[in-house]
């Protein structure tokens, strides 16, 4: 099956679960897993998108880090399919939306970091074999992980999980290296 009608498939499925209270169970389940990752552990900064409702609710999250005594960076588009990562603001009115519909914070060249020590690698389905993932298509973290490697893992909700990858790879497709799944 083509990127293009496995995405809608999926987002469809998605949306399906977000309305379900197994999305919430799931998303602790998946945050007991975060603490225990050796590599978030080891980690003083950690990159992580502020989710869509379709997605893992980011928000409770990145407080739950914060108060951890982490730094959160959330990314930020740039020109060219290219991206960043910045501090998350003290002020969620410090967010603006991008073209995309995503908050992400104003852009501060100063304050850029790349790569945090940890990225959260989102998408809409991601593959036990070879961990590779599907996001909503513009590729703008395939390019990031290409680009600065850094240590990367995922929060996979169970209507994201495949046995194998149920939409084409590219050689530019970059794996997740820990896929936390959830048991639904």
């Amino acid at each position: 099956m083509d990127k293009v009608t496995f995405r809608k498939q999926q987002i469809d499925r998605l949306v399906e679960f977000s309305k379900t209270d197994q999305k919430v169970t799931e998303e602790a389940q998946l945050t007991k897993a975060l603490y225990q990752l050796a590599s978030f552990q080891n980690a003083e900064t950690i990159g992580i998108v502020i989710g869509q409702a379709i997605e893992f609710n980011t928000k409770p999250l990145i407080k739950a880090i914060q108060n951890l005594g982490k730094k959160v960076y959330v990314p930020r588009t740039l020109p060219d399919y290219q991206m960043t990562f910045l501090p998350y603001p003290e002020k969620e009115t410090d967010l603006e939306k991008s073209s995309f519909g995503i908050l992400e914070p104003k852009m501060d060249e100063t304050a850029r970091l790349d790569p945090p020590d940890l990225v959260i690698v989102p998408g809409i389905a991601f593959s036990k074999d070879g961990h590779y993932r599907i996001g909503f298509g513009a590729g703008y973290y395939d390019r990031y992980l290409n680009r600065y490697q850094p240590k990367t893992t995922a929060l996979v909700l169970s209507p994201m999980l495949y046995d194998a990858p149920q939409w084409p790879v590219s050689m530019l497709d970059v794996p997740v290296e820990d896929l936390l799944i959830a048991h639904g």
